[in-house]
């Protein structure tokens, strides 16, 4: 399987987009060989430091997002796949809103848990190590209007996006 990837740095304000297609081999060891610590030592300006893969086959993303003290402690994950996986732009505003979004905050081995069920195409299992059970459907405006008051709404009202209720954050 082929992914491309986008790295983001605490201090660097532009997202690097490597051009080259990677492996699920690749994956991993750049994941395993980011300089997760040092990253985390920077004043984070911009983004927390993160990897970015999106299968190109299926377009399904798997974001991985360092977090910790001047030590990598923990992942926030974020995992995404459109409802339509043969657009031609999978993440463009159209196809992003129709799409089915999942965030969790898990330990450093839990994170490698679920980058292999990404991987490996298990995203069942995937879902299941997020604690990922029955996900709230609400519609755009809704989650807009109850989570995000202050930024104006400037999308189709009829999509639908998926939210983990805000309270499982903190299991």
């Amino acid at each position: 399987m082929s992914y491309k990837y986008s790295i983001c740095y605490p201090d660097k304000e532009e997202i690097d987009f490597p051009e080259e297609e990677i492996n699920g081999d690749q994956v991993i060891e750049l994941v395993k060989n980011f300089n997760w610590d040092d990253e985390l030592k920077k004043e984070i300006e911009v983004y927390s430091p993160s990897l970015d893969f999106i299968r190109i086959s299926n377009k399904r993303r798997l974001i991985l997002s360092g977090i910790g003290e001047g030590k990598l402690e923990e992942f926030q994950i974020m995992y995404s796949f459109p409802n339509d996986e043969n657009a031609s732009k999978a993440f463009d505003a159209k196809n992003y809103y129709m799409s089915e979004e999942y965030t969790v905050v898990v330990g450093i081995e839990e994170a490698y848990e679920i980058l292999k069920a990404f991987l490996d195409q298990q995203y069942d299992v995937l879902l299941s190590k997020m604690q990922i059970d029955t996900p709230t459907k609400v519609s755009d405006s809704e989650a807009l209007q109850k989570y995000f008051k202050d930024i104006p709404t400037i999308i189709d009202h009829t999509t639908t996006h998926t939210y983990k209720k805000w309270w499982e954050f903190w299991k």
